[in-house]
């Protein structure tokens, strides 16, 4: 059966640890290529294997990609760790407390297992010692004495179901810890991207504070000669303290989102900053092959297939024990006549009144919410897979209309205005500038809205396939001469 597979079953669990860790070797990193989490059913030839080959990444991992290296030290002295995204998940994999305790329960489920191979029953000594006082007749022995030794046996192979039934439960507790592993990837990218988030609308908030506290003073001076009016300049300054409220706001956020990382990593306290970007590469592959990777990759559907194994190896117990078990053993017996007998005895209960109706019954429900559980993961992954991707598509087309279109257009907008603002024509005064450099803000945090909306869809992807890979994929280079992703030229 699938669970006799011990080796198979350590695979499994350290499987997807395996796919943060990469490579261990900086000779390595030029040749391999991460290979996808494969759980320990899994045939090399599969269908679905062949699918997900399409989707898996192509850009090989290096083991110093993920190791934290200490980058800057604050003005306290306090070195700081700069943690890449596959640094943070590598972190959270093996420092986070939670899954460290949840891993502890594979001890427990293998300590079950030396407990099904155990044999239950230890055999039974009975002994009688008696003597022989004020006897009406001579005895030629005064001490009667008798031993027996009796031992249950087993005679319906409970012993063979109830380790199936251990293994199951071994092979369910690993799985389920591959599930647990795999929320904590995927809810560490969430927290690292979402710090991100923040700390890219504290910049814009704070580069637009400067912009428009340097206005002012280019305002006020305008007013000095007599160029503008003083109600200029009360407009202006009344922009400076509403940028100024809005970078407060996001310093706030900025904090609970550095808690949320740190809560996720599993660190008390330190100096740890996250570094990189919000831009990621689109995973290629259609629904299917999606549908197809899940139905091999996802941790859940493993456990509650083992739950299946489990609760039909308790039924098959529970049957073969409704009869009980017969005792037998040797026994010995030296009379008062000197007279020595050796035998054998034999007790078993007749199965008339209690043949555990109950207990089956029970076993098979078990089986039967096992299968319904199998069932609604199944169903949980096809929706899961089809709904990521329809908003993978819809935050991807949100954030290129951003980088293409409305982005590239209030840049323009806004450099125009100034030029004419500087010069002195008609038409442009302090509030247009100002409106357009509004727009310019809330387009900015739009645009980081649509990132931090894209992150998360592939974070969706990621979480109903399975593979925390497909959330961490890099972002396409962009060419210089491609028209709204390069520089200007």
């Amino acid at each position: 059966m699938i669970w006799e597979n011990r080796s198979k079953r350590i695979l499994g669990v350290v499987g997807l640890l395996s796919l943060m860790l990469g490579c261990t070797t900086p000779q390595e990193c030029s040749t391999r290529t991460p290979q996808a989490y494969a759980p320990p059913y899994w045939g090399g030839d599969s269908s679905a294997s062949r699918s997900y080959q399409s989707i898996s990444m192509k850009k090989p991992y290096c083991a110093s990609d993920i190791v934290p290296v200490v980058a800057k030290e604050t003005e306290d002295s306090t070195p700081t760790q700069q943690l890449t995204l596959q640094g943070t998940l590598q972190y959270a994999l093996t420092q986070n407390p939670q899954l460290m305790a949840f891993r502890e329960q594979h001890g427990v489920a293998a300590a079950g297992v030396v407990i099904a191979k155990t044999y239950p029953f230890n055999p039974i000594y009975q002994g009688t010692l008696l003597q022989a006082k004020n006897s009406a007749n001579p005895v030629d022995n005064s001490f009667f004495n008798g031993h027996q030794i009796t031992w249950e046996v087993q005679l319906f192979r409970q012993q063979k179901f109830r380790q199936q039934q251990a293994f199951a439960a071994l092979t369910r507790t690993d799985w389920e810890i591959a599930t647990q592993e795999l929320t904590v990837a995927v809810n560490s990218i969430r927290a690292f991207d979402a710090y991100l988030y923040r700390k890219g609308k504290l910049a814009v908030s704070e580069e637009f504070l400067r912009l428009n506290q340097k206005s002012v003073e280019q305002i006020k001076d305008l007013v000095e000669q007599g160029k503008l009016k003083s109600g200029d300049l009360m407009v202006a300054r009344a922009e400076v303290n509403d940028v100024q409220a809005q970078v407060n706001l996001n310093r706030t956020a900025l904090i609970t989102a550095k808690r949320d990382y740190y809560r996720a990593l599993g660190i008390p306290e330190g100096s740890v900053e996250p570094v990189g970007t919000l831009e990621r590469g689109v995973p290629a592959g259609q629904v299917e092959q999606f549908l197809a990777a899940a139905q091999e990759l996802r941790p859940d559907r493993f456990a509650r297939l083992a739950a299946v194994a489990e609760a039909e190896a308790e039924y098959l117990f529970q049957s073969a024990d409704r009869f009980g078990n017969p005792q037998v053993g040797p026994v010995y017996e030296y009379d008062d006549a000197r007279t020595r007998f050796l035998g054998a005895k034999v007790q078993f209960p007749i199965p008339v009144l209690n043949r555990k109706p109950g207990e089956r019954l029970q076993a098979l429900a078990r089986r039967s919410l096992a299968l319904a559980g199998v069932r609604q993961v199944e169903i949980e992954i096809s929706q899961d897979v089809r709904l990521a991707v329809q908003r993978l598509a819809e935050a991807e087309n949100w954030a290129e209309n951003y980088r293409k279109e409305i982005l590239p257009a209030l840049r323009k907008s806004l450099s125009d205005s100034e030029l004419l603002f500087e010069q002195g024509q008609g038409g442009v005064d302090v509030l247009r500038l100002l409106d357009v450099r509004r727009k310019l803000l809330r387009a900015q945090d739009g645009y980081l809205d649509a990132l931090l909306a894209y992150t998360s869809a592939l974070a969706d992807l990621a979480q109903a396939v399975g593979d925390p890979a497909l959330a961490m994929q890099p972002a396409a280079l962009i060419k210089p001469d491609e028209p709204g992703k390069g520089e200007k030229k």
